[in-house]
């Protein structure tokens, strides 16, 4: 249910202003999240968005993803412990006391900002493993260790964000940091090393006007690598005294305190940073990013869009709910078995939602040739039906994760002091308070989210989505100096087949789909079939006719024609009893027509004589005929041979008089 007490961007105070020795309480509660969130993000806002993240949506760890796509799993669980700095300009909340006014009209009126401190951060970082732990269906743990000091540095932020000359210099600030805290952390105890800086990260400076911020970032290796080659380092990783003499941390998460900053229009600058949050240790577990970033400064394509975290799924709901994981990247952590089908075979086949990743029914690879195959899973935004985004742990039924003080004298659970409401200020007493947890949320609820949805549009993408993948394009574009698995928009490494027949993920031209819209997926409500003849089709990324058909896919709500009728009526005043029943279970057709596998139809076919050496030889098309409009095919042999053919392959002129045999036009000498 939606709170009566609206306030101004209070998920600000929601999400954001978790505290431990004190919190921010504004007084009554918020609106629920998926109404604030769900309005859409404007064009406008979400391309200064994608421009501004390309930076750190361009990173990886090579070593790491070479480890996964060599078949080596993700880990069971991570180790992480988290720092904290500031700088001489720029404190971590709530370490100048706590202050009101210190935002813009009408929030400073409202508002007592909590500190920033080590149970804060432990708020967040719960969500992150929250996360993580729905959407690798368990199979993977991230565990935290948050150190409490925050190390105050002696330079300005800027030293560290905005050296020109020199790029950031994330590398002196994880060194100053670890240096500080060496005789307080045993770093041996941790594989995983993550550094909260004070202030807000530079991809969320959509505006541009804040050059001394740093980009949320993963060092690894390579990083620690080149700093050491070019001098900034003594030695190719951060030494300690809990390693040997020969070894240290050469792997650091750089992330943000925050991401609050620079409105625009009627956005207030309030932006998640759980999203990033999640992209940086989907990073530092070897996933690819599979957003596009050629050409620069305007990229033909949008990668995988917002159907996955690893595209531009990190600022999904504004950031503070990012969707699942793409299959391809659960595939490559281990944590998705496809049930492989052959597709000569022809049957009838099911797929259960892909958030239930251990599900031996989870996925389905169907191969097209080589490394190419198609990767199918059934996702559902919205599986309780209800419209609204909502979670188990929400304690106090307004679906949005936020405080909850158990002994509150209110339904509500706002925060009190020995349940007495108090306007601005409340301390936190964690005998009583607690902040609702996000396990089991309906995290693909804001994917495929934009300003066009009608207002009654909630969880309408649910459906299967079919993923075509090509591990050829990885293979030739791995370890260039840039990502480029998703580089060009006609040979994608992993591409979303695009049920509506639109390709808005591979246009550059902006609008309210091109990051992705709720027809994108195939269901019986609206496209139900994929094959040779369809838009998109079958066809292999070279072109060829795969002849594979995928038909009778079902639908996803199981009273369609309640759908069709609550859809119709969409734009009415709301309904509360509006909501749907979707199937747990998706099925499908799958089978070969025509010729199995025959491919692309030739018209016709010639032999070169025996023993001719063509290898590494050139074809060439030219005017050679008495038709000008048509060009022959002119190919050359070792020894000075010269064939030429026209279209369907027939001799320019036959020399021996015989059209079943081939004879070169003429040979070289040398």
């Amino acid at each position: 249910m939606q709170s009566p007490h609206l306030k101004y961007f209070l998920i600000l105070t929601i999400l954001a202003l978790v505290a431990s020795t004190s919190w921010a309480a504004s007084g009554p509660q918020s609106d629920n999240l998926s109404r604030i969130i769900d309005q859409g993000v404007p064009v406008r806002l979400q391309n200064l968005l994608d421009h501004r993240t390309i930076a750190l949506r361009d990173d990886g760890s090579s070593p790491i993803q070479q480890a996964r796509l060599a078949g080596q799993r993700a880990p069971d669980a991570l180790q992480a412990i988290i720092m904290m700095c500031d700088f001489s300009d720029s404190l971590m909340l709530g370490r100048h006391g706590v202050v009101e006014g210190d935002f813009p009209l009408p929030m400073q009126s409202e508002i007592y900002y909590a500190s920033h401190d080590s149970v804060f951060f432990s708020h967040l970082f719960g969500d992150v493993a929250d996360y993580y732990a729905d959407v690798s269906a368990g199979a993977f743990t991230f565990n935290y260790t948050i150190h409490s000091r925050v190390v105050n540095l002696p330079n300005p932020m800027s030293y560290y964000g905005n050296h020109p000359e020199n790029g950031e210099q994330t590398i002196s600030l994880a060194a100053a940091v670890v240096d500080s805290l060496d005789g307080e952390i045993d770093f041996s105890l941790y594989d995983t090393y993550i550094l909260i800086h004070a202030g807000a990260g530079e991809e969320t400076d959509i505006l541009g006007n804040s050059p001394e911020q740093i980009y949320s970032n993963f060092l690894d290796s390579d990083d620690f690598q080149q700093a050491f080659e070019d001098g900034e380092l003594e030695f190719p990783y951060l030494p300690s005294s809990d390693f040997g003499s020969d070894e240290g941390i050469n792997q650091v998460l750089i992330l943000p305190e925050c991401e609050y900053q620079d409105p625009v229009g009627g956005f207030g600058g309030y932006f998640g940073s759980l999203g990033v949050y999640c992209f940086e240790v989907g990073l530092r577990l070897g996933m690819l990013s599979l957003s596009d970033f050629t050409p620069a400064g305007r990229p033909d394509s949008q990668g995988i869009g917002e159907f996955g975290l690893m595209g531009y799924g990190l600022f999904v709901g504004m950031g503070w709910i990012p969707p699942h994981v793409c299959s391809f990247n659960k595939l490559l952590m281990g944590w998705l078995e496809p049930v492989e089908v052959d597709p000569l075979l022809a049957g009838d086949h099911f797929l259960t939602p892909c958030e239930m990743s251990g599900d031996a029914e989870a996925a389905m690879r169907v191969a097209i040739s080589g490394q190419e195959y198609w990767l199918l899973a059934y996702r559902l935004q919205d599986p309780d039906g209800n419209r609204i985004f909502s979670f188990p742990g929400d304690l106090n039924g307004n679906n949005t994760p936020d405080f909850y003080d158990f002994d509150a004298i209110d339904a509500e659970g706002n925060p009190t002091n020995d349940g007495v409401p108090l306007f601005g200020y409340a301390k936190f007493d964690p005998e009583f308070d607690t902040r609702e947890r996000l396990s089991g949320a309906e995290w693909d609820f804001f994917m495929s989210e934009n300003s066009a949805r009608g207002p009654r549009d909630k969880g309408a993408g649910s459906g299967l989505y079919i993923w075509h993948i090509d591990e050829g394009v990885i293979q030739e574009t791995f370890g260039m100096s840039s990502n480029r698995f998703n580089a060009d928009a006609d040979h994608k490494s992993v591409d979303l087949e695009e049920a509506d027949g639109i390709q808005d993920l591979d246009s550059r031209e902006p609008s309210p789909f091109i990051l992705g819209g709720d027809d994108d997926s195939f269901r019986g409500e609206d496209a139900s079939v994929f094959g040779p003849e369809t838009l998109p089709n079958t066809a292999s990324n070279g072109g060829a006719m795969t002849n594979v058909f995928f038909s009778e896919i079902s639908h996803v709500v199981i009273d369609s024609l309640a759908y069709i009728a609550r859809i119709d009526n969409r734009y009415s005043p709301p309904d509360t009893t509006w909501g749907f029943d979707y199937a747990d279970t998706i099925f499908f057709h799958l089978e070969t027509v025509g010729a199995a596998g025959a491919g692309p139809e030739l018209v016709a076919r010639r032999e070169f004589p025996a023993g001719t050496n063509l290898r590494g030889s050139h074809v060439l098309l030219a005017n050679l005929g008495a038709d000008v409009s048509l060009a022959e095919i002119i190919v050359t042999g070792h020894e000075g041979e010269i064939f030429v053919l026209d279209g369907d392959l027939n001799e320019l002129i036959d020399q021996d008089g015989d059209p079943a045999t081939m004879a070169p036009l003429a040979v070289g000498t040398f």
